[in-house]
């Protein structure tokens, strides 16, 4: 129909405008030799833009979100890495869903004495830390035999943060979902 297709196009052109950005930024990163250019950013903004990118493949995998994500935080990182971590999580949220259940994905986001906490939770398929624990950030490693899987985003994931002075953790239970925990430290 019009209607779904005009709102598909709207969808496509907003995802096709922030990949461009977010390619963009990146190259500046890889380009320059540098220290990673950082910026406040407003995180419960950033994450709303992000996740309205996202609205196409949310609705078409009936993807549930809960959002709990603090007032006034700011975080002084690098934009397009913070683009590029989230996206990946939230994709692989999506990607390893159970098959007998609908996705559900929790993202809490909130500030301790610390640190900047991000919490990106889901009810997938999870992964045998016993079993990969060791190699999960590993570069080309993959855990569940999908043919889409390069073993190259976790990788990505984890030096990106590293870059930015951060940490992840992750706990998961097989069967049951996973939460990586990310932690940046509050610059005063």
């Amino acid at each position: 129909e019009e209607q779904e297709k005009e709102y598909l196009f709207d969808c496509l052109d907003k995802a096709t405008i922030q990949f461009s950005q977010t390619v963009t930024d990146l190259n500046e990163v890889v380009d320059s030799k540098r220290e990673l250019e950082h910026k406040k950013i407003y995180i419960k903004d950033f994450v709303t833009s992000l996740l309205n990118n996202l609205i196409v493949e949310i609705e078409s995998k009936e993807v549930s979100l809960k959002l709990d994500i603090a007032e006034k935080i700011w975080i002084d990182c690098n934009p397009a890495y913070l683009d590029s971590i989230l996206l990946n999580l939230i994709t692989n949220a999506i990607k390893y869903k159970h098959p007998e259940r609908s996705p559900c994905i929790a993202i809490k986001i909130m500030e301790t004495f610390s640190h900047i906490v991000i919490e990106i939770q889901d009810n997938g398929i999870g992964i045998n830390l016993e079993k990969y624990g060791e190699k999960l950030f590993g570069m080309y490693k993959t855990f569940h035999g999908n043919q889409d899987a390069k073993g190259i985003g976790l990788f990505i994931t984890r030096n990106q943060i590293e870059q930015m002075s951060g940490m992840i953790e992750v706990e998961s239970v097989v069967g049951e979902g996973t939460c990586f925990k990310i932690l940046f430290p509050i610059k005063k």
